[in-house]
């Protein structure tokens, strides 16, 4: 029950921003709280606060907890402002953290914790961006109950909500979709940026409403744009009212001049793609020069390419003496962006971490000017205010965008801007890669205006806006048998419709890939492809042709230990980057996500010869996959995750510049630390010469006579080096890695030591439920203790997600069998070593094995020796041993659903089995759980469960496939997949909690 009322916004919003909101703001906590409901489209301009939707979509939820939903997810496509929404998801989140009692705030986290069960040490609400997917990195998907404060990107959201996650793996796309899919509030920012997106969003809320399934229906959608194209309902569009242009802050924004200058800049038909953009960057950069000399502070240098915007800082460096120059792009390591943004304090509206409807800042004195060089990254929603303003033209919304960063605050009232023409984007035909036809007209149509004004009370648009606009797409039609398809993960259809289409129309797009940058990935100067010499031996490659793309079990683990991460890695145009690692000219690369990419079939001859230009790479599908290979430039997919050497160079001011030979700082270990809480240092000069100091006669070998002592040594020696390392917060991860490692690992590969430390306090948990490797857990647990665990967890998720107590009942009744297959006598063996002897004297069945999950070969030599199949499945055996159990048939609601919900929880049939011929072996389990009741109702104390392992699950005609379809006709594309998600992530959740128990224990 809340403590607190609708009227208390105003004072929730005043203690984390010590301001009060703007009378906007207030009335749509008002409307929400009325209509139970958000409006579908909030008509805000520019500037005024629209990033606090995310504070009050958090005080309406904690308002009306079972009417709206738990999770919030705001979606732009501008990497920049992702960033900065996070921010400022951090800055509530870290409010509500540490807030003191008897505030209202705590009142607020107090309800918040209620809705998952939180104790008062714990964060009351989650906050995470969605970034490019890596295998297995769901910190934000850990459960289903706890509130989300989330930023993200489309393709990264609209990806995930159609089962087709990029870069989510085949079995945890249920679990994404399904949290996305249920419970979920997206503002779609920006909405004139994502057309087909919004389009795909309406036919979703169609098909879930005439899909209607009994499941709470707490899943809406809100676009957010000034200069939307859509057609909404009068009563369903919320805007600003004469309150709010009364408003003295508002008011000083919403009336501020913005006078433009038109200056052309002469480029010949025949001068290239290369040479136009240096064109540009010089006359941006004199106009610039020409602010800094009238004396302004902070002066705004946005362009339409990459490249283009490094031009402008390179020449600017020439200038140091007069001016500080920053460069800001997209495509950049979220972990040097981290450096710069603190840097550009003095040209963000507010101090980095503070939010745009912050009262007007106290002056902040700098020594020099500064200059930043950016793309179309800023132009959308980002929290910066220039006094000044040199952009390249683009289409008319876009540059309306771009004056939204001039004089943000309305300060100066009276602000100048250049806009920069080329002289060839004028003509007639002119056709931009990125905004069409629309930027010739929106040129030829300034070129006309005796005065520019893009104040947003003074622009005078044209009376058409259509020709001046972005190009944008119609996605397809999104059918039933669409969704039919994208609903299959395991395996997934052939043919299976390509989701980019829905996400951003029918074009050619430019699908991303992530890139990732390790030092170690040579051994002394030998290609890491042919690491397997000198490794004959290794077993995990016997019988393999060492020249094709085979990586050892052996490799997988070592750079398992410090897997790649999204805090290190670059989201690139797939076609940019074969052009990269083929030694090609790449195309001129803008900063627009989903921007259109080359035909493939000319891609694929483009970059199909393995020349002697061209460059292997690591895809890194997790240290579990067969998948993680080396690979040419023509067999990389959109969404892969690929680790490149650092001699490859491709970084340049902290963003990415193909032309550059620099070899790039790996960030590996930051990554684990800032990323996953977890400490460890691989000992690898290339690693630690950019960040440390250290004496290299003291490196550790990995000879059999080099003990631990010598590595304790080598640690206590180094120092982080002065500057580098204190930006990446080096000195924190060595102090927390020095008192106390917890494992030391010989690479016979790199032949150096990497040292592991003990986590950080934190959320930071790897545990999934994906493969076997999830049993793996370093610790011991019986089964009878683990299913209750699971069972009573998931029962817990799903009463307090409001569903009915006849499913909460099924939930619970699965999360009690899930596992009930791992009795079988060859997976007991597995869980302790493949050791015979030792399986016998077990005095109950484990759930849970001692080996580490990263000892990968240790987990092999197990299966092995214990003669279990590669291609067994532990919960098919438990569907066998309890379908046809009365008892258990008696109990649910759903039998057939909670058949289901057994077979799926590692992520298969849906809507097969894996394919698997089996040996008839005797399975049999003396189940025993005590004391547990599942609504009221008691469940079995003592019952005894027997089969067989040759059950016949596997069978195209087994049934499994039919259940799946008829589940889904019954609950619904996303809602089946939320109650199999409820079930998954409290074995998850269960599992972690057993580990996190033997390391506290141990520590």
């Amino acid at each position: 029950m809340s403590t607190f009322t609708v009227d208390d916004f105003s004072k929730f919003f005043e203690e984390i921003h010590r301001h009060p909101p703007f009378p906007w703001q207030q009335r749509l906590v008002f409307w929400i709280y009325r209509e139970q409901r958000w409006p579908q489209l909030l008509d805000l301009p520019t500037g005024v606060g629209k990033t606090s939707a995310l504070d009050i979509a958090l005080f309406t939820f904690a308002l009306m907890p079972d009417k709206l939903p738990r999770r919030t997810i705001l979606v732009v496509d501008r990497r920049i402002v992702v960033d900065q929404a996070y921010d400022h998801a951090c800055k509530i989140s870290n409010h509500l953290r540490t807030c003191k009692k008897g505030t209202l705030s705590y009142h607020v986290a107090t309800v918040l914790r209620d809705c998952f069960g939180g104790v008062e040490a714990e964060d009351p609400l989650h906050v995470a961006v969605l970034r490019g997917g890596m295998p297995q990195e769901n910190s934000w998907a850990k459960t289903p109950d706890q509130p989300l404060l989330a930023a993200s990107t489309v393709d990264q959201v609209g990806s995930r909500l159609l089962f087709r996650g990029y870069g989510v793996s085949g079995r945890m796309s249920p679990i994404h979709a399904g949290l996305i899919g249920n419970d979920t509030l997206i503002l779609l920012d920006e909405v004139h940026l994502a057309g087909p997106f919004s389009q795909t969003l309406e036919r979703i809320q169609h098909w879930r409403d005439v899909s209607g399934n009994g499941l709470p229906s707490r899943f809406q959608v809100v676009s957010m744009s000034a200069t939307h194209q859509r057609k909404v309902d009068a009563d369903m569009v919320f805007g600003l009212q004469e309150e709010d242009r009364n408003n003295p802050i508002l008011a000083k924004r919403l009336r501020a001049h913005k006078r433009a200058r038109y200056l052309l800049v002469k480029v010949q038909a025949k001068v290239a793609e290369n040479g136009a953009n240096r064109l540009v960057a010089e006359a941006c950069v004199d106009e610039a020069l020409k602010f800094v000399k009238q004396g302004k502070k902070k002066v705004g240098l946005i362009v339409n390419r990459v490249d283009t915007a490094s031009m402008a800082r390179e020449l600017l460096g020439k200038h140091n003496e007069i001016v500080d120059s920053e460069l800001l792009t997209g495509r950049m390591r979220p972990l040097d962006r981290d450096v710069i943004l603190p840097r550009m304090d003095r040209i963000q509206a507010v101090p980095h971490g503070d939010r745009i409807d912050a009262v007007q800042p106290e002056e902040r004195i700098e020594s020099k000017p500064m200059i930043l060089c950016a793309t179309q990254c800023i132009e959308a929603g980002a929290d910066f205010d220039f006094d000044a303003l040199v952009t390249e033209c683009a289409s008319l919304d876009a540059l309306r965008q771009r004056f939204g960063r001039l004089d943000r605050l309305g300060s100066q009232g009276d602000s100048e801007a250049v806009i920069v023409v080329r002289s060839d984007q004028v003509v007639e035909k002119a056709n931009d890669p990125v905004y069409g036809g629309a930027l010739a007209q929106t040129a030829r149509w300034l070129r006309e205006q005796s005065t520019i004004d893009f104040g947003i009370d003074h622009i005078q648009l044209p009376a058409d806006l259509s020709n001046y606009l972005s190009p944008t797409l119609d996605a397809p039609v999104l059918l039933p048998a669409h969704l039919d398809a994208w609903v299959r993960t395991s395996p997934c259809p052939s043919p299976d419709p390509d989701v980019a289409l829905w996400l951003h129309g029918p074009k050619s797009t430019a699908a991303d890939v992530q890139v990732v940058w390790r030092a170690d990935l040579d051994n002394e100067g030998e290609p890491v492809e042919n690491w397997y010499k000198g490794h004959e031996d290794d077993p995990s490659l016997k019988g393999s042709d060492r020249t094709n793309n085979t990586v050892s079990e052996k490799m997988r683990e070592m750079i398992g230990v410090a897997p790649p991460g999204t805090l290190e890695a670059i989201s690139l145009p797939i076609q940019v980057v074969k052009a990269w690692l083929t030694g090609q000219l790449a195309p001129s690369l803008s900063d627009v996500i989903g921007e259109p990419g080359v035909d493939d079939g000319e891609q694929q001859r483009s970059h199909s010869q393995r020349t002697e230009k061209s460059r292997r790479v690591l895809r890194w599908m997790g240290s579990d996959s067969d998948d993680t290979q080396f690979i040419w430039a023509a067999e990389i997919r959109p969404g892969d995750t690929i680790v490149v050497p650092s001699r490859f160079g491709g970084i340049q001011f902290g963003n990415f510049f193909p032309a550059s030979k620099e070899p790039v700082i790996d960030l590996g270990d930051i990554a684990q630390w800032r990323q996953r809480g977890r400490s460890l240092l691989r000992l690898h000069p290339q690693v630690l010469t950019p960040l440390f100091k250290y004496p290299t006669d003291l490196l550790p070998s990995v000879d059999e006579d080099t003990d631990n002592t010598a590595v304790l040594d080598f640690l206590d020696e180094i120092t982080p080096r002065q500057g580098v390392a204190s930006k990446y917060d080096v000195p924190g991860l060595l102090e927390k890695l020095r008192p106390r490692p917890k494992r030391f690992i010989r690479s016979p590969y790199t032949k150096t030591w990497t040292v592991l430390g003990r986590k950080r306090n934190g959320d930071y948990s790897d545990i999934t439920t994906e493969g076997e490797s999830g049993t793996f857990t370093a610790v011991e647990v019986p089964l009878h203790k683990h299913l209750r665990g699971v069972g009573m967890m998931a029962q817990q998720f799903a009463t307090r997600l409001h569903l009915t107590p006849e499913l909460v009942k099924d939930i619970a009744l699965a999360g009690v069998l899930h596992d009930v297959g791992k009795a079988d006598p060859r997976f007991q063996k597995m869980l302790v070593g493949g050791d015979p002897f030792r399986a016998a004297l077990l005095a109950e069945p484990l759930a849970k094995s001692a080996t580490p999950m990263r000892d990968v070969a240790a987990r092999k030599l197990a299966r092995q020796r214990a003669k279990y199949p590669p291609d067994a499945r532990h919960e098919l055996v438990s569907v066998a041993l309890v379908a046809d159990q009365r008892q258990f048939r008696a109990m649910a609601n759903d039998w057939d659903l909670v058949l289901y919900l057994v077979a799926s929880h590692h992520g298969w049939c849906r809507p097969f089995p894996p394919a698997a011929a089996d040996v008839s072996i005797p399975v049999k389990l003396p189940l025993k759980i005590d004391n547990f009741e599942i609504q009221s109702e008691s469940f079995p104390s003592y019952l005894v469960l027997t089969g067989t392992t040759d059950h016949g699950m596997a069978r195209l005609d087994s049934g499994v496939a039919e259940r799946f379809c008829s589940l889904v006709e019954k609950y619904g594309w996303w809602g089946l997949a939320w109650l199999e998600t409820i079930l998954r992530l409290a074995d998850h959740r269960v599992s972690e909690n057993e580990q996190n128990a033997k390391e506290s224990a141990d520590a």
